[in-house]
């Protein structure tokens, strides 16, 4: 009996000595973070020196990398502190946004600076446009926040001309938002020729529709009455019927017009006109075939010099019920420079730009459109989609 409680008194002096020594190294901790924490306190209190913050957004003209920043608060005696991260279309990923304080502020030395960096352009999917009309893929590409970028032109034995073979980036594959979409364009056969079918006796419509099948295009178009014959029937053209002509001939035509002259003008007047409506009536525009004639005139040759087809023609809706007038709002984003400022307006008639001006950060645009339908407008800076902004909508 007298042995169990020996050791029972032993075991009880090693539990107080372990609970004495544990107790030993937490004041030892503790004193020693008070006296490093006291210490940053007091030389923080008592620290008079000062220095100047640097630009840490920009340097000679170039974004600053985070790992540059850090040097150079460690040069001018200061700390860094990534605040936020955010996508911008301008700044490179790694690179610093916006800083705080501002550069050339005079601050203590160890002062935190807080800043944003970037995680470079937002990326979404390109639209896929290979093997579409190039003319009708403007429209596509400006509305998922695009920008038509170099088009090149190649020959093709088996895709027809005007129609997408590629494009860069390809389509599905992620890009930065308001990137530029390189497009590769088929011309259609090279040196090819084609035999011109008789168009005589056919409707002016129907004309141009075998045209377009067989490569040619429909030229420059006169008029002529001519009794017993419907108005809008080809009377003649030029190429001949069975005549050989390359790829992208124009065929001119002489079409019978039987209607009332248009006033001011004698009776062998004929307007020519290239889109099938007819022009209003001056001396460039009109050339002179004695009425009733079945010889055929000379070939209406087109001018070569003037300016090619940008794509389809945007002609307003005939109702104009649907016309709206509306003001555009926007507020230039802050920034360091000026930035040029693109609108693209959106509605039934297709993209157009409707403005184009350098500004100032801070600056307010206001702009009125005039559309048809619906209407949206999309905002560029420096040719890089920023925003759209839906017309007739309270912001």
């Amino acid at each position: 009996m007298r042995f169990v409680n020996n050791n029972t008194f032993k075991g009880n002096i090693l539990i107080s000595l372990l609970k004495f020594l544990i107790f030993i190294i937490f004041f030892v901790i503790l004193f020693q973070f008070a006296k490093m924490y006291s210490i940053k306190m007091m030389d923080s209190f008592f620290n008079k020196e000062e220095t100047k913050v640097p630009n840490l957004v920009s340097h000679d003209g170039m974004p600053v990398r985070i790992e540059d920043a850090f040097e150079l608060c460690k040069q001018y005696k200061l700390q860094l502190d990534i605040k936020d991260k955010k996508h911008d279309n301008n700044i490179p990923e790694g690179c610093i946004i916006t800083q705080d304080p501002p550069p050339d502020t005079i601050v203590k030395a160890n002062r935190v600076l807080e800043v944003i960096l970037s995680l470079g352009a937002k990326t979404i999917d390109c639209p896929d446009i290979t093997g579409k009309d190039v003319r009708d893929v403007a429209f596509t590409i400006q509305k998922e926040g695009f920008l038509i970028g170099k088009k090149s032109y190649v020959f093709s034995e088996t895709i027809p001309s005007d129609i997408v073979i590629s494009q860069t980036p390809e389509g599905g594959k992620p890009a930065p938002k308001g990137a530029q979409i390189d497009l590769l364009i088929s011309q259609g056969r090279a040196n090819t020729s084609v035999k011109v079918p008789n168009l005589v006796g056919r409707r002016i419509e129907s004309a141009k529709i075998v045209l377009s099948k067989i490569n040619l295009e429909t030229g420059k178009i006169g008029y002529e009455k001519k009794a017993g014959t419907a108005s809008g029937i080809v009377l003649a053209h030029e190429p001949a019927p069975g005549a050989s002509a390359a790829d992208k001939t124009a065929v001119n035509f002489i079409v019978c017009d039987n209607s009332d002259t248009p006033a001011g003008q004698s009776g062998d007047a004929v307007i020519i006109k290239s889109d099938g409506v007819k022009m209003e009536a001056n001396e460039s525009n009109l050339i002179k075939i004695e009425a009733g004639s079945k010889e055929i005139p000379a070939p209406l040759i087109e001018d070569k010099t003037a300016a090619p087809d940008s794509g389809k023609i945007n002609t307003p809706p005939a109702d104009d019920g649907d016309k709206k007038i509306e003001i555009i709002k926007f507020i230039v984003p802050p920034g360091q420079k000026s930035r040029e400022v693109k609108m693209v307006l959106l509605d039934d008639m297709g993209p157009r730009e409707v403005y184009k001006n350098p500004h100032y950060p801070g600056e307010e645009v206001d702009l009125s459109v005039t559309g048809y339908g619906t209407m949206k407008v999309l905002v560029y800076l420096d040719n890089v989609f920023f925003k759209d902004i839906e017309a007739g909508v309270k912001r």
